[in-house]
């Protein structure tokens, strides 16, 4: 997984790139690569690496998930930064 170069890295980042490269261990089924991006809350894509189907990508969510991020799938959000998968730290908001 790369660093978007010019920013800061985000929160828990060694973790991240420890679940990337136990997620790329993980046998291959059907080979099918998938782009996956790590943004900040504001959306600022911080990290993107490529995982080869899609079994690792589910690891790799399962392990961020953990971590407190969120999954955003192509077509859900307008700024994908031309990932199939982004992850976002998920933000609580109060309720009335």
């Amino acid at each position: 997984m790369e660093k978007m170069a010019h920013q800061p890295e985000p929160a828990a980042y060694p973790a991240i790139l420890e679940a990337f490269e136990v997620s790329r261990q993980l046998e291959v089924w059907k080979r099918a690569p998938m782009s996956v991006g790590v943004c900040r809350a504001d959306g600022k894509l911080v990290a993107r690496g490529v995982l080869e189907d899609w079994r690792q990508v589910r690891l790799f969510s399962i392990h961020m998930e953990a971590m407190g991020y969120g999954q955003l799938i192509l077509g859900e959000e307008d700024t994908m930064h031309g990932c199939d998968v982004v992850y976002r730290p998920e933000t609580l908001v109060a309720t009335a």
